[in-house]
């Protein structure tokens, strides 16, 4: 049995060596008791596993197998052990876009689940009150860290309101199925017809919920695991877009994006804060400068469009140099 290194989440994954069995390897999939303040207070838990994997599964989409649950521990089919991030670290930028290219055409596809399944994961959304926990989040771990001191209630209050503001575009968007956490490390490259002709498979799938079309897709594109050139991403989108279930127009697609770079990633910039400054768990410090990049980048693109942006662009813009100035060998890959 062979440790997974886990996140910052309660779940632990372990690798096991299968004797005599149809399948060399499968993969025990642990639940610990969560830190609950990583959700918002009124959130329930995620729900278990199954049935989100089978829903997925009856899909036609490329999740792990599952063969028996028992007691908090799932044992699941074994992808493989090489992600989409390990993938493309050395690889070809036509390599790479193919990859990603694979990737997100997953997201149509996950988009035409059907959310009358009955499923706990259909009724949990990206609603109102999950962004505002994003930004009590970035207020407490990303301002100070900007504006190298305490927030004023003004600048705070500045931020909950343009958060406020990203709730109101994103309830009145369309609502669809959502992996979730759509990143590089949750993306498998899988053998030769492992599943089909698919040569990507997906894992950490309860977190599943309803959400605006494009939120998959920053999960994808503006992952601080790899940091796309924007070439790639424009193009992604642009082919991305009209295969998604009543292809969304084209500038509120690209809004909406842009606003969900700001939640999504502020909130992971907030978490890789808070591990470095309260658990002192430095693995996510080499991320900050890529996701602080995407964060200031998109605020700053976002202030024209109303003044609430435009105050949060004020006390975001300058990410990327608070990146820098924090570590001075880091760089934008």
């Amino acid at each position: 049995m062979v440790p997974i290194p886990a996140g910052l989440g309660p779940r632990r994954f372990y690798r096991l060596e299968l004797d005599q069995c149809r399948v060399p390897s499968a993969i025990a999939r642990v639940d610990l008791p969560e830190d609950q303040t990583l959700r918002p207070e009124a959130a329930a838990p995620e729900p278990e596993l199954e049935p989100v994997r089978q829903w997925m599964e009856d899909g036609g989409l490329p999740v792990p197998r599952g063969y028996a649950r028992d007691e908090g521990i799932d044992l699941l089919e074994d992808l493989g052990s090489q992600n989409l991030r390990d993938a493309v670290r050395d690889a070809d930028p036509a390599t790479r876009f193919e990859l990603y290219r694979a990737a997100a055409q997953l997201v149509p596809r996950i988009q035409k689940l059907s959310l009358e399944a009955g499923l706990a994961s259909c009724r949990r959304s990206l609603d109102a009150a999950l962004i505002d926990y994003k930004a009590h989040q970035v207020i407490d771990w990303v301002l100070p860290w900007s504006l190298g001191r305490a927030p004023r209630p003004s600048e705070s209050e500045a931020l909950r309101d343009a958060f406020r503001h990203i709730a109101e575009v994103c309830v009145e968007a369309p609502r669809r199925a959502a992996h979730r956490d759509f990143q590089s490390t949750n993306l498998i490259l899988l053998a030769p017809e492992a599943h089909g002709n698919d040569p990507l498979g997906m894992i950490d799938l309860q977190g599943a919920f309803v959400a605006p079309p494009e939120y998959d897709l920053v999960c994808l594109l503006r992952d601080a695991h790899v940091a796309l050139p924007e070439s790639e991403v424009a193009a992604h989108l642009s082919q991305t877009r009209p295969q998604l279930p009543d292809a969304p127009d084209e500038t509120d697609f690209d809004h909406r994006f842009t606003l969900l770079t700001i939640s999504r990633c502020g909130k992971d910039l907030a978490r890789f804060r808070y591990a470095t400054e309260h658990r002192s768990d430095r693995r996510y410090t080499p991320l900050i400068p890529a996701v602080a990049h995407s964060v200031g980048t998109a605020a700053l693109r976002a202030a024209p469009w109303d003044v609430r942006l435009e105050r949060v662009a004020n006390l975001l813009g300058s990410l990327p140099e608070a990146a820098h100035r924090d570590d001075p060998a880091g760089k934008r890959p």
